[in-house]
């Protein structure tokens, strides 16, 4: 009988031996020992007759990576290979999902980790090897291929002999068997759930589901088993529910998991019973022939204290600090500002036939040419299947949209990495159904589409966003931005107001405003970059309404056509000095 990579059980047995006896021979062990190791590491899988088969030296740094190219090697093995989700997790990839949980500084005693997924066992090991001194460590896990659990339980069986702890338990701790159906022979409540588990939606072939197998894991797990959930949400739900109070899970999930619809209860329930951070890792993981964008999920403190979700990170500090204390008396950005899309669905694909290559009319602009203050013109842009180096749409193709595209406005993408926007003062550019135009309404002039382009632009209002509307990163860390989210924001009661004299800024003002420290223009900002600009506004020490001076001067000696970008740092001082006003006084 075959197993799902398609081996027979003489097939199995060989490349286990193979595996578990070259770990043992590789650790210095005689002849006899690695018998012993391997009977004990195999189980099910064990021969007598494997005792007489040669074995070399197989190093525990590389056996993974050897195992799995075996594995994706096989004729005919890619859709076994995503249907057992073999797409092992890097040495440091899991020693820094480890590191994160802080369990290196938990107190030394029983710890108790577990994976529902462990493969050959590298969070497991990882988790081993990371723990603190004088801890006594006991690991667990479940894994479906059976070799890849006899290498899970040979790797750990010879980190407690290296130490001269007994090994002989260890070949019940690593579970032959599927964590989703089956139930553990060991007590949970663990200090520690690690895992990268195996992804799967409910559509591609290789992973779909029976009717029956859905109703089944819809009973048993009935906050991550909503739509067509991926079968990794399943296992966060399970790994949440093994660990015990006060404990931690750290698992690699598919990115697109912190905003689909489907994993929203998933994401409540982690929210509910834990301190949830989701962290993008600080380098990609490479998992060999997958594309998938990942992050690591963390909970903490599970069943004891919740803290602010914090779903979106780039791994750095969080901005808990800049969560807090909004101004409360500040105006929502809809009553001042007029939005909508590019253009709709259908005429979207009605001007894909339509665009030309340079030529007159608008030109016209997706989604991915815009940036903070400028439209990257030259650049090739991509719409619907046609690439395009200058994209021109004529005024009679634009039909009724020609009023909108005529107008002088701000260009917003729909999906981008933070929310940035670009002035067309000129009213010369045609939009795609993935860029957001708009304007300040009443409309009072050009001064006041600029401010408003500098306000879209502004890490503030950018962090605002993003935290309001967490979990908002998608699979490639984009952030869509919703019309309606967005004008739901609130803004400084005067950033669309009349605004003072220049007379109102003081001697040597501009040079302080130049001296600021810069904020990024195409990533959110960190924690210690937000402050370390608070404290220089501080610093400063000048009022709101004289960096509202400072900033109407600014725009207005502006050339028609130029670049705003050098205005960006005063008006991020300008806004983060209404903010820093609003909330002291609040605070008073």
């Amino acid at each position: 009988m075959q197993d799902r990579i398609g081996r027979t059980s003489e097939e199995q047995s060989r490349e286990g031996w193979w595996l578990v006896a070259g770990l043992a021979v590789a650790a210095g062990l005689e002849r006899a020992e690695v018998s012993a190791l391997a009977e004990a590491a195999l189980g099910e899988l064990w021969e007598p007759w494997l005792a007489g088969e040669p074995a070399a030296a197989v190093s525990d740094a590389e056996v993974s990576g050897l195992y799995e190219a075996r594995v994706r090697g096989r004729v005919g093995v890619k859709a076994a290979r995503r249907s057992l989700g073999i797409y092992y997790t890097p040495a440091e990839s899991a020693q820094r999902l480890v590191a994160s949980t802080g369990w290196a500084d938990r107190a030394a005693g029983l710890l108790r980790c577990a994976d529902a997924a462990c493969g050959t066992g590298e969070l497991l090991v990882a988790a081993w090897e990371m723990a603190p001194a004088g801890a006594e460590v006991h690991c667990f896990g479940f894994e479906v291929d059976a070799v890849a659990a006899a290498v899970t339980r040979a790797r750990l069986m010879l980190r407690r002999r290296s130490r001269g702890l007994s090994w002989g338990s260890v070949a019940g701790w690593v579970v032959c068997a599927d964590a989703l159906t089956a139930l553990p022979p060991w007590p949970t409540a663990f200090e520690l759930v690690v895992g990268n588990p195996p992804f799967g939606n409910a559509i591609e072939r290789e992973t779909a589901r029976t009717a029956g197998q859905t109703a089944v894991l819809r009973q048993r797990f009935p906050h991550a088993a909503r739509g067509a959930f991926d079968r990794a949400a399943i296992f966060a739900e399970l790994s949440l529910a093994w660990a015990g109070t006060g404990g931690c899970v750290a698992l690699v999930l598919p990115r697109a998991m912190q905003s689909v619809a489907y994993a929203s209860g998933l994401r409540e329930h982690w929210a509910s019973r834990a301190q949830v951070e989701v962290v993008g890792p600080e380098e990609p993981i490479r998992f060999a022939g997958a594309q998938v964008a990942v992050s690591f999920w963390l909970a903490r403190s599970v069943g004891l204290a919740q803290g602010p979700v914090r779903w979106v990170s780039d791994g750095l500090a969080w901005w808990e600090p800049w969560m807090q204390g909004w101004p409360a008396d500040w105006v929502a950005l809809g009553d001042h500002v007029h939005l909508q899309s590019g253009a709709t669905v259908s005429e979207a694909y009605g001007f894909a036939g339509l665009l030309t290559e340079g030529g007159a009319g608008f030109r016209f602009v997706t989604a991915g040419a815009v940036d903070p203050h400028r439209i990257r013109w030259g650049e090739r842009q991509r719409y619907l299947g046609r690439d395009l180096q200058e994209p021109h749409l004529t005024a009679a193709a634009a039909g009724r949209r020609a009023a909108v595209y005529g107008h002088p406005k701000v260009c917003v993408p729909a999906l981008s990495r933070v929310v940035e926007a670009a002035t067309d003062e000129t009213g010369e550019l045609a939009a795609a159904v993935s860029v957001l135009v708009g304007w300040p309404r009443p409309e009072r002039g050009l001064a006041e589409l600029r401010r408003l382009a500098l306000l879209l632009n502004s890490a503030l209002l950018r962090l605002r966003y993003q935290t309001a509307n967490a979990p908002q990163a998608m699979a490639g860390g984009s952030v869509p931005v919703s019309k309606q989210k967005l004008l739901a924001l609130t803004v400084p009661s005067a950033w669309f107001g009349s605004q003072p004299p220049a007379e109102l800024v003081p001697a040597g003002f501009a040079e302080q405003a130049a001296s600021l420290p810069p904020l990024p223009a195409k990533r959110l900002a960190t924690a210690l970059e937000l402050e370390a600009f608070a404290q220089a506004v501080r610093a400063i020490g000048e009022p709101p309404s004289v960096w509202e001076a400072a900033l109407t001067a600014a725009v207005g000696k502006t050339p028609v056509g130029q670049s705003l970008q050098r205005l960006q740092a005063l008006s991020d001082g300008c806004l983060m000095s209404h903010y820093l006003c609003a909330t002291v006084e609040d605070s008073a």
